[in-house]
């Protein structure tokens, strides 16, 4: 399947024997795979009541997997707090959704004063489920494929320089405005990437090209579960970081490979992305804010930290912050430079607001 293959998550009661319905949740996934799309079935390897699962990583998965779903089709047949708090996270983050129930069923009254009524259905036979959903699943692939995409904007400069800071900010005052956002960060803060975070940062117990394959892995399994269905959704993503620091960084770090040729490095880094973004397995930012600082300033905040990073040098910064101003020269367009010297953080989120507003009509 490609990777704009959409994804249909199926939630329905897994964990209580009386209420599970594998059988009819298999059914739904051969119709989905039927249409051409890609069907999610949640932790149903641990679907039987005596099988260990660690509650955290189950719900963690789940969460994100529904998160980038197209579609979610939940069974309300009977009551279950899972799928009650799984319809509920669709909604507050607008996932388009369908609630089955068979006639006579017991459908929660909560569930029922959640949902719309064109976001029900019921059925008195699988064949009648069948043809329901076959047309509902192609009405939304049709809304799916109209609908507005979002806005993706990252935050790019070298250490020490506020960018979670404004990231954080950033996304506050635009739900303030009612905006849809969502804020990631690169390397995600999502498994597995959170437990290799070590290698990215502290040691050198891999190959510095293996770092840069590795760190290239989880920006696409980032884009691919949590950024891709935000701006599907018409969401505004913000990033901590993304393809331009792997740029600035990992051409630095990589230098020898080239014969010390920076440009030959960074040139071969794009060459790579540029295949990604042909294939649609990333996509470029609307806009990216680089903040630049004087590294020796920035470095000095670095004495807070308990595990320094081995990037946080100051030969290291210098350089990387000299190719981050070369990258934003070859693109210029969706580049926006922050000088941050003597500045207040305040001052630097207040100029960075500005550009969301001044590009986007964001207030």
């Amino acid at each position: 399947m490609s990777g704009d293959t959409m994804k249909v998550y199926i939630g329905g009661p897994l964990r209580i024997k009386k209420f599970r319905n594998l059988e009819l949740y298999e059914n739904i996934a051969n119709i989905i795979d039927e249409i051409g799309f890609e069907p999610y079935i949640p932790h149903i390897e641990t679907a039987e009541p005596d099988k260990k699962a660690d509650e955290k990583q189950l719900y963690e998965d789940n969460i994100l997997a529904l998160h980038s779903s197209s579609f979610a089709i939940f069974d309300v047949t009977y009551p279950s707090h899972g799928v009650g708090m799984e319809i509920q996270y669709a909604l507050l983050n607008k996932i388009p959704l369908v609630c089955i129930a068979k006639e006579r069923g017991t459908i929660s009254k909560m569930i029922k004063g959640s949902i719309q009524r064109d976001q029900l259905i019921q059925y008195s036979n699988i064949e009648e489920l069948n043809i329901k959903l076959k047309r509902k699943i192609s009405q939304q692939a049709h809304l799916t494929s109209v609908h507005k995409s979002g806005k993706f904007i990252t935050i790019e400069g070298i250490d020490f320089t506020g960018k979670s800071t404004i990231s954080q900010r950033m996304k506050r005052a635009l739900r303030k405005q009612k905006q849809d956002v969502i804020l990631v960060s690169d390397p995600p803060l999502i498994q597995p990437w959170q437990d290799l975070k070590q290698f990215f940062e502290i040691q050198e117990k891999i190959t510095k090209p293996s770092e840069a394959i590795l760190l290239l892995s989880a920006r696409l399994d980032n884009y691919e579960r949590v950024i891709k269905a935000s701006l599907r959704r018409g969401h505004i993503v913000i990033s901590d970081r993304y393809i331009d620091s792997w740029f600035a960084y990992q051409s630095y770090r990589l230098r020898t490979y080239f014969n010390n040729n920076i440009d030959d490095t960074l040139d071969f880094l794009m060459r790579v992305n540029d295949f990604l973004l042909q294939h649609s397995f990333l996509s470029l930012p609307d806009l990216t804010i680089l903040i630049v600082d004087d590294p020796r300033e920035t470095l000095k905040r670095a004495k807070f930290r308990n595990n320094i990073s081995k990037y946080e040098k100051l030969e290291t910064q210098e350089n990387v912050q000299n190719i981050y101003l070369k990258i934003a020269e070859k693109f210029r367009l969706r580049f926006r430079v922050i000088d941050a010297k003597e500045k207040d953080i305040d001052a630097i989120f207040k100029e960075a607001y500005n550009l969301l507003e001044n590009l986007f009509g964001v207030k």
